[in-house]
């Protein structure tokens, strides 16, 4: 930051958790709680008085727990637990072999005891589209990621007096696609138990827009949904227009 204003001197600098670029990205007030899911998790919550309040995922033993990555190690454990017996048949065995490159639970047993198993993020992917091919497993995965997620958001309403309140539940990360699966229902129903009138949403811009509307805020302009609609049109467009409520 101190290099940033030697350089540029006079222009105003913030530097803010990238889940508060999800909220604004979803609620044209700028009020309300956005809980992300991307290869990890957080939640970011402002009511009406201008409070603010951050659960940053910074590690398990700090209490976080959750995200996509998350998914992904849960997701491929399935696996091994279906191979020797721990766990229930789940579809994810073929898909997650072939995804790893792996010719049977076996081989990838003693790849990932050799730690020869590389990058798994994709596998989060896999374990959404088994989820809504109607494996239990996998749903199962996503209900316990998503009422983890869901804790969070409910503590954050709260800590800022919104159980009472009609608000934006913005799901905010690369993991949220769509407010119709086990992941999304999960969140809703952790965080409907303590503010029952949260009004759950996607994002409609890319959180680099989010980013620029926060800047907007912060030198005094009036966001309206005019902005949404411009920036929409400039491509940065996060979902579909039919994907928000």
């Amino acid at each position: 930051m101190g290099a940033l204003r030697d350089r540029l001197p006079g222009l105003a600098f913030g530097l803010s958790n990238d889940v508060w670029a999800g909220l604004r990205a979803g609620s044209l007030s700028g009020l309300g709680i956005a809980v992300n899911c991307g290869s990890g998790c957080g939640a970011v919550g402002r009511n009406a008085a201008g409070q603010g309040l951050i659960i940053p995922d910074v590690g398990y033993i700090f209490g976080d727990s959750g995200g996509g990555n998350q998914i992904a190690v849960d997701g491929i454990r399935a696996v091994i637990r279906a191979w020797d017996g721990r766990g229930e048949p789940t579809m994810l065995t073929p898909l997650i072999l072939e995804a790893l490159g792996q010719p049977g639970p076996r081989e990838l047993y003693i790849a990932l005891h050799r730690k020869q198993v590389g990058q798994i993020r994709h596998v989060t992917r896999i374990v959404l589209q088994a989820s809504a091919a109607g494996d239990a497993v996998a749903t199962g995965i996503l209900r316990r990621i998503g009422s983890e997620l869901g804790i969070s958001g409910a503590a954050v309403a709260r800590r800022l007096d919104l159980e009472d309140e009609a608000f934006d539940l913005v799901l905010t990360g690369g993991t949220f696609r769509t407010l119709n699966s086990a992941l999304a229902d999960a969140v809703v129903e952790r965080v409907r138990a303590v503010a029952p009138r949260c009004r759950p949403t996607l994002p409609r811009l890319m959180p680099v827009a989010g980013a620029v509307l926060m800047a907007m805020d912060a030198g005094g302009s009036a966001v309206t949904e005019h902005h949404y609609a411009r920036l929409r049109e400039q491509g940065y467009g996060w979902h579909p227009e039919d994907a928000v409520p």
